[in-house]
Order: structure tokens, then sequence, then C-alpha cells
């Protein structure tokens, strides 16, 4: 059975899911401790008694603000949970484009992301990547600018090459231009 490919979009579905379950779990905590208690004191006293009356009308109090009090936790839930995913997804979606770049042989320029964005850490290891890779990618170039400067020399001293020498040279400047 093949895996499940989980993308940006998976991880938005799960944090609303994850708001939606702790806001449950929250309400069914809260909701317990508030009204399991008044449940059975209404339980234990008389039904027509001015006590249960007024523990009924409390409950009812209670029972019309909790509701909203819930509903504005889950919408703060499911707001953090999509700000937390739009601080996280902004910079993945920056090192998609790195990668991609980095496939194609290019390498890209130092990436930025906004200042409160998370994975700084992981952002700094990639540009000193990047660093490295610009590095290796100039040393490359020098040396095999320096190889192309040593082939000319040996073309320009040609006339005294054979049949041989003058192939392996075309084969070497072949070779040089593969590595471009």
């Amino acid at each position: 059975m093949a895996e499940k490919v989980r993308t940006l979009g998976t991880l938005r579905h799960h944090l609303v899911i994850t708001s939606l379950f702790s806001t449950f779990v929250f309400a069914a905590l809260v909701g317990a401790s508030i009204f399991l208690p008044l449940a059975e004191a209404l339980d234990h006293s008389e039904p027509a008694s001015p006590f249960a009356a007024a523990i009924a009308e409390h409950f009812l109090s209670l029972h019309a603000r909790f509701w909203p009090v819930v509903l504005g936790a889950l919408l703060a839930s499911i707001g953090s949970g999509l700000l937390l995913y739009q601080r996280m997804a902004g910079p993945l979606v920056r090192y998609r484009m790195v990668y991609r770049q980095i496939a194609e042989g290019r390498v890209p320029e130092a990436m930025a992301i906004r200042r409160y964005d998370y994975l700084t850490s992981e952002t700094a290891a990639l540009n000193d990547l990047l660093e490295a890779l610009r590095a290796r990618a100039t040393g490359r170039e020098a040396r095999r600018s320096r190889c192309e400067s040593l082939l000319d020399e040996i073309g320009e001293q040609a006339g005294g090459l054979d049949d041989y020498g003058r192939r392996a040279l075309g084969e070497l400047r072949e070779a040089l231009e593969e590595l471009r």
C-alpha cells in the first residue's frame, strides 16, 4: 500500500482538526466541572423547592453563557493554528523554490524569511549550505578557466602534437565544456 503524501495542505487540515479536538476536550472538562455539581445538587433536592428552582435558573444562566465562550475558544484555537501554519508554510514554500533551483543546477541567493516566521535556525543552515555551494561553484569555475588557459597554451603549440595528441586535446576540451 502506498504511503499517503503529506503536504502543506495536510498540515493545515491537521492543525484545524487538532484545534477542534482540543476545544472539544476543553469544553468537556470545563463543562463537566461546572455543570455536574449543579446537576447533582439539582438531583438531590426536592423538585418543587425554591432551592431547586434557584439551581435550575443558575444552571440555565451558566449554560447560556458557556456556549459563546466555547465558540470563542474554538475560533481562537483555529485562528492560532492557522497563524502557526502561515508562519511555518511560508519558509517551507521558499525552501521548495530553493531546492528546485539547486536541482536545475543553479545556486540561488541566500533565503530570507519574515521576522516572525518559524524555522529560522533551519533557514540559517540552508543559507550556510548555499554559501558553501556558491564557494565550490566559484572555485570550480576558477579551476575550469585555468584548465581552459592551459589547453589554449597547449593548442598554440599543437604543431608539435601528433594525431593522438590533437584528439586527446579535443576530448579534453569537450570534457571541460561538459563541466559547465
